[in-house]
Parts: structure tokens; sequence; C-alpha cells
């Protein structure tokens, strides 16, 4: 979900997103785990779980300026709650600063 707010030189966003996600699944691994003395290639069969322990939720706030016709700045403020759907995550910050020129 987005809220955009425009002007003649402002431009302003605030973006809620939550990522798509597994919602549960199982890898099956063959995995070498040994030889053995003759050469060959001791395997076991694993099964892991890939089911998350959370859901990623996105905040992020975008402003942009437009200097000039030619030259816009950019700020983008990102906030990300359980990163990688893992509930135990911190939650991590971004910054994103952008100048752009035309020529």
């Amino acid at each position: 979900m987005t809220l955009t707010r425009r002007g003649d030189r402002h431009q302003a966003a605030l973006t809620l997103k939550q990522p798509l996600r597994l919602d549960d699944a199982t890898a099956t691994l063959d995995v070498p785990v040994g030889r053995t003395l003759d050469g060959q290639i001791v395997r076991e069969t694993r099964r892991v779980s890939l089911a998350p322990s959370g859901q990623q939720r996105d905040i992020e706030l975008g402003y942009a300026f437009q200097q000039d016709p030619l030259t816009q700045w950019r700020l983008n403020l990102l906030y990300t709650l359980e990163p990688g759907h893992d509930r135990e995550a911190d939650s991590e910050m971004a910054t994103l600063l952008n100048y752009s020129r035309t020529f």
C-alpha cells in the first residue's frame, strides 16, 4: 500500500509492504557425509523445514525534490521488521540519498 503526495517540485510517499513468503515447505537434501575405504561417497538423506517463523514487513518513507528541470534529489528511509521472515531477527534500517543530473 502506498500513499503519495505530489507538488510542482516536491513528491513524498509512504509505503507499507509485506513481501511474499513460503507458508510451509520442506526441502529434501542428499548430503555427502563421508567416503568408504574404496572411494565410494556415503550420502544421507536429510529433511529441512523451510517454514518461516515470522512475517517481514517494510515501512518506507520517500521524498524527492526537483531542484531545477535537470536536477533531482531523492531521500528514502526504510525500516524492516522481522527481516527474512525471521521472528528472532533484529529490525533493520536503511537510508538512501540519490542525486541525479540530466545532461
